[in-house]
Formats: C-alpha cells, sequence, structure tokens
C-alpha cells in the first residue's frame, strides 16, 4: 500500500499545533512502506520546513512490493532472480535516518519491538516532524 495517516487533531490557527496533543487526540502519524515513499519523500522537507507535528513510520522490507505485486499481475514472474533484482531497494541500500536529516527531520531506525517502543516514546514528545524506521 502506499501511504495510511491518522488525521491530525483539530486545533484553532492562533495555536500550535502541539496544543492539540493529549490523551484522547494523539499526534498525526503517517505509515508507509520503503518503497512507496520513495514516490512522497519530497513531503519530509515540507514537514521540517512547516515544523508540523508528525511521526512517519517507514517499515522498511527493503522491496518495492507494489512492483513485485504488479508483475503477478501481468504475467510476470514475481518470484524469479530477475524480479527479486529489479524490485529490491537493498543494493544500494537506503538509510532512511539519513535520507530523513538530509531534509532537516530528526529520524531513528527500530529493528526489534522495544526499539519501537522507545522510539515512538521519544519521538511523541519532540516538537516538529519526526521519522521512524521499522526494519522488518
Amino acid at each position: 500500500g502506499l501511504i495510511w495517516t491518522n488525521p491530525a487533531p483539530r486545533v484553532r490557527p492562533d495555536q500550535p499545533a502541539s496544543s492539540a496533543r493529549s490523551p484522547r487526540s494523539p499526534m498525526p502519524q503517517e505509515r508507509q512502506s520503503d518503497g512507496s515513499a520513495q514516490y512522497t519523500i519530497q513531503a519530509l522537507w515540507t514537514m521540517a520546513r512547516e515544523q508540523t507535528n508528525v511521526v512517519t513510520l517507514i517499515a522498511s522490507n527493503s522491496r518495492y512490493g507494489i512492483l513485485r505485486t504488479e508483475l503477478g499481475r501481468h504475467g510476470g514472474s514475481s518470484t524469479g532472480r530477475a524480479s527479486a533484482t529489479l524490485t529490491s531497494l537493498a543494493d544500494p541500500a537506503l538509510d532512511w535516518p539519513a535520507l530523513a536529516a538530509g531534509y532537516g527531520v530528526p529520524a531513528q531506525r527500530a529493528e526489534t519491538g522495544m526499539e519501537l517502543t522507545r522510539a515512538l516514546g521519544r519521538a511523541l514528545v519532540e516538537a516538529g516532524p519526526q521519522l521512524i524506521e521499522m526494519v522488518l
């Protein structure tokens, strides 16, 4: 899939977005896979420029899953060596924390459930945009 979002809490124009945070109105989150994020990476720059309170969660499996699906739909093999090579994001590997930093967004990498819990805890208390790469 491409992008999933949680709705942003409503705030008055004269209030910072962070004033809407409470246990009942969480920080907006954007969740997408690493392949689809390649289509929308410029959004990180906008989040940094506008200092939006958004946490971006990247599900990083190092492949273009949608392209593998489309190969299968159109008669191609999505499991062969050529298909795997053409739809891989592993060579060269994407460095999401470095990419986010290049757009002005602080980032963290989580490789375990505990690391993800800690990273989310840190991201939710920081002002401005945050990115967490969730390594699958």
